[in-house]
């Protein structure tokens, strides 16, 4: 069964019964689950049993997560941390059908790096623990991830952001600044939650891909572009999303992913307007669908401002902070770390030098 079946399949869900009588039951939720999507087909079909058990899992664990939601919103709230939740959650709650339609695995949250150790510390007031030792987070990683137990069993876990994205390029774009100029009120998230506007939305979207997936990626992130863009008011809404993508210099992106989306699901007057606006930008190197670790590298370096700005990028690659070291090699030994320093530089030439082959 293929992608586009697939899509048109979540588009018109009478033709169910006809796709598993050709394919049959199993591989049409086989690869239901493999393209995320098979929320949606729950939401459209619950007399059939087995997407029966799925809808009532996935009621089950939304009701888990929004309370969680909540509960971390609050407490950024009770800190006077200003935070906006982007990404998966946000989609549930505004585009899709019903919230338990849109499967994730952890909660996006951005604040300002000015709110950063506020809302760090409002996370342990909960009970998060953070994943592991931070890189130097205002160099290389823009995020810190955490997780505790959840009161069914499982984990929460919490993506807290200062910006959307780990590469230098779309940091130095799409700002946290600039999202929360725009940002709109989040009321299922808490009195004081934030979300991105929906042109905002969609932007992130294809940052998002571009900037950690190059490869190929669900159906369902695709769904949601179409959702999004679907959810644009003709006119105003459309102007407003062509001006945001040029602004930050990302319009072939968006302009990538709006038209696999109106290939898979069905026509958006955006394509169009994006088409007519130009795709050519310098964020055109990053559709590219076989990127290879040292070409994103090169990217993140031809993106910083200053010949200093690089070399302390490249200092925290090669050099990254000695806890960070005794944490990955699980050791405490402070005499062993320049030969740690050492096998991690030979061990990462190899892999990216491995990537750029298997590329190539």
């Amino acid at each position: 069964m293929t992608r586009a079946v697939l899509a048109r399949l979540i588009r018109h869900p009478d033709l169910f019964d006809e796709l598993v009588q050709r394919d049959g039951l199993d591989v049409l939720l086989g690869r239901a689950e493999a393209e995320a999507v098979g929320c949606l087909l729950a939401e459209a079909r619950p007399d059939v049993a087995a997407l029966a058990a799925l809808r009532r899992r996935a009621i089950l664990e939304e009701a888990v997560r929004h309370r969680e939601l909540r509960r971390v919103f609050a407490a950024f709230e009770a800190r006077g941390v200003r935070a906006l939740v982007f990404k998966g959650a946000a989609l549930a709650y505004t585009v899709y059908p019903a919230p338990w339609c849109r499967p994730r695995v952890d909660l996006d949250v951005l604040v300002g790096l000015e709110d950063r150790a506020a809302a760090t510390d409002a996370l342990a007031g909960l009970g998060y623990r953070r994943w592991s030792v931070r890189m130097l987070s205002d160099v290389l990683f823009r995020q810190d991830a955490f997780h505790c137990d959840a009161a069914l069993g499982g984990e929460h876990v919490v993506d807290l952001h200062t910006q959307i994205a780990n590469r230098v390029f779309f940091a130095n774009r799409v700002t946290a600044a600039r999202l929360f100029d725009h940002a709109r009120p989040a009321p299922f998230a808490g009195t004081a939650a934030w979300q991105p506007s929906a042109a905002d939305s969609l932007i992130i979207a294809s940052v998002h891909r571009a900037a950690h997936h190059a490869g190929g990626v669900p159906l369902l992130w695709a769904y949601d572009v179409w959702l999004l863009a679907r959810a644009l008011q003709p006119g105003a809404d459309v102007a407003g999303l062509v001006d945001r993508a040029r602004a930050f210099e990302v319009s072939s992106l968006v302009a990538r992913d709006l038209a696999e989306a109106r290939d898979l699901f069905g026509d958006l007057d955006a394509v169009a307007a994006l088409d007519a606006a130009g795709r050519r930008d310098p964020a055109r190197p990053y559709l590219a669908m076989r990127r290879s670790p040292l070409g994103d590298l090169g990217l993140d370096l031809a993106a910083l401002p200053r010949w200093r700005d690089r070399a302390r990028f490249l200092r925290a690659h090669v050099l990254p902070p000695r806890e960070f070291m005794f944490q990955q090699y699980s050791t405490r030994a402070r005499w062993r770390l320049p030969w740690l320093y050492g096998r991690r530089a030979v061990a990462g030439a190899a892999r990216w030098v491995g990537a750029w082959f298997e590329r190539g």
